[in-house]
Order: C-alpha cells, then structure tokens, then sequence
C-alpha cells in the first residue's frame, strides 16, 4: 500500500486485535473503516476516565477535499474534524471509509482525549462540590432561621 503523504510503501503492523498501516518514512498511520476509534479504545482501555469521543468524526462544514488520495481505492479523501470540539483536521476517504493520519495527529487525539476527560472530570469535582456547598449552605441557612427564631422566642417570653 502506498502512503498517501510521501507516496512510498507503508508496513503492516499489528496492534491487538488490529492491522495497521505504518508509513515508515513520514509516520503517518492508515485505519480502514473502525479502526481509528478501536485504536483509540484500546489505547485507552485501561484508563477509566478516559474514553473517545462520542461522536468522533465531525465533518467540516464544506466537506474540503484534501489534496491525497485514498490508498486502499485511490479515490480522493476529504478533510475532516476528529471530535466535535477539537482542532484535529484527518483525511478520510468516503468510499471505503478509512482514515489517513498524520504522525502528530495521532498524538494530538491522545492529547485531546487525555485533556477533555480531565477537564470532564474537573468539570464534575466542581458541580459536586457546588452541590454540596449548596446544600451546606442551604443546612446553615435553616439552622440559623430556626435559632434566631428560637432566640426571638426567648426574648418574647421574657419581655412578658
């Protein structure tokens, strides 16, 4: 199979349960059609809080037709955005629905995954303890109600 980035041959590699296609010159990774999202899980299995994005692949808006051509039917790819709130562009081919990409993206989807469960996380540690700072807020409130409405009673029951 040719690399559709530097045109020379890539290496088959297995990877799991997994056959992919390493361009030994540029890096750059082929994924037939569910690859990339097993590759991605598997990645990842071992690590609870991180998972891939629902919705991996987010097409952009005009479909821009990247400059490669699919190695598998040599059809040309077009541009797409990895998530729906990364910056990652791939190429995918329409027709047999696999993904070129580039040596960096991959660790940029490693980084973006890593990064938005972390931030999932914090996002969840904070609703938790706004949560809880609510209700203890809510507990004080009541407790000193009914104290001042107790101390108010005192008050009246002496002033007669």
């Amino acid at each position: 199979m040719e690399c559709p980035a530097c045109k020379t041959s890539m290496a088959n590699y297995a990877h799991s349960k997994l056959s992919i296609d390493v361009c030994e010159k540029c890096k750059g990774i082929w994924f037939d059609k569910d690859e990339l999202s097993a590759f991605v899980k598997e990645l990842f299995k071992d690590k609870t809080t991180a998972k891939p994005p629902n919705k991996p692949h987010a097409e952009l808006p005009a479909q821009k037709e990247s400059e490669r051509t699919c190695p598998v039917c040599r059809k040309p790819m077009v541009k797409f955005k990895y998530g729906s709130t990364s910056d990652i562009t791939l190429d995918k081919c329409l027709s047999c629905k696999g993904i070129w990409t580039d040596a960096e993206e991959v660790l940029a989807i490693m980084d973006f995954i890593k990064n938005r469960n972390e931030n999932r996380t914090k996002k969840k540690l904070f609703i938790v303890s706004t949560k809880l700072a609510s209700k203890t807020q809510q507990d004080l409130m009541i407790f000193f109600e009914g104290y001042s409405r107790g101390i108010y009673a005192l008050k009246r029951k002496r002033l007669f």
